[in-house]
């Protein structure tokens, strides 16, 4: 059966291994802990969209936040992060119109396919316990 988990960790998305980074990889972990019951052992998709204030010069690197969020789900919403198979990550910006071409979204109430962002610092991630 294919089954679809949305998270929504609300704050700064970080990449760093400091401070800021590990209580960043704590808030998404805990954020799973609540959603998810048991790690799947299938493939997983997984959809990162990370929200962020448009700061200049302080954009974050896409692949370093990606990295920090599978990292934080291994052992809750999947047993290991080689599960995932196929992953899609988009940085937007807060207040910005911003169109995705993600293959999965979240609630239509919570992010439209195109949307006014927020003025919230966020991120939504999205998993699938299949290859799509």
């Amino acid at each position: 059966m294919v089954e679809k988990r949305w998270l929504k960790v609300l704050g700064r998305p970080r990449a760093s291994k400091g401070p800021s980074g590990k209580a960043y990889a704590r808030a998404v972990a805990d954020e799973a802990r609540r959603i998810c019951d048991t790690p799947w052992q299938a493939d997983v998709t997984a959809v990162l969209l990370f929200v962020v204030k448009d700061k200049k010069g302080e954009q974050p690197d896409v692949d370093n936040l990606t990295k920090v969020v599978l990292d934080a789900l291994k052992g809750i919403a999947y047993v290991d992060d080689r599960q995932v198979v196929r992953q899609h990550a988009e940085i937007f910006i807060c207040g910005k119109r911003a169109r995705t071409a993600a293959p999965i979204l979240p609630p239509v109430n919570a992010f439209p396919k195109s949307v006014e962002i927020l003025k919230e610092e966020c991120t939504y991630i999205g998993l699938v316990n299949k290859r799509i």
